[in-house]
């Protein structure tokens, strides 16, 4: 992810899929050749888009992931985007569709606004609303858990500055 002339390249998408799986299944970064259904919940029957569309869509998914005025103002939506349409309308790969799609939302999340991550593998059907929620208090814990630690360096400092003194 070094490259800073976009959030996330076509190529960084298949390598990213690519850490995730292991190189013996023999799936690691490569395309599903298949029709992909499947049950999401006891309620919930998905059909992902046919085979010959993916890498269409996988393109325009990085070019719109990449359109930095669209995003300017809700960065931590385009990471929501870049999960959701992963994993719930293209769902590329034949598996590690949900890990790939969380750590894709968690790296744009990091790499727009310095967001730690907020996607989770609970998080498989997730919404907008639980995750901004849920961001919400991901960023409100780290900063009263970076408070804390201020606060606490201020008074072991102060202990110590005032035994020398006295």
């Amino acid at each position: 992810m070094q490259d800073s002339s976009c959030l996330i390249s076509y190529d960084q998408l298949l390598s990213i899929h690519k850490c995730l799986i292991p190189e013996s299944s023999g799936q690691a970064g490569i395309i599903r050749s298949s029709a992909a259904v499947g049950y999401a919940s006891p309620r919930i029957y998905r059909v992902f888009i046919p085979v010959g569309e993916i890498e269409e869509a996988l393109q325009n998914l990085v070019k719109t992931i990449n359109d930095s005025e669209r995003w300017k103002q809700r960065p931590l939506l385009c990471a929501y985007y870049a999960f959701a349409v992963l994993v719930f309308y293209i769902h590329p790969f034949h598996d590690g569709n949900g890990r790939c799609g969380r750590l894709l939302g968690n790296l744009i999340a990091k790499k727009f606004v310095g967001y730690p991550s907020v996607f989770r593998a609970a998080d498989k059907t997730i919404q907008v609303p639980e995750f901004l929620q849920k961001a919400v208090v991901t960023m409100e814990t780290v900063q009263n858990s970076r408070r804390q630690t201020r606060q606490s360096r201020l008074l072991s400092t102060r202990k110590e500055n005032s035994s020398m003194w006295f």
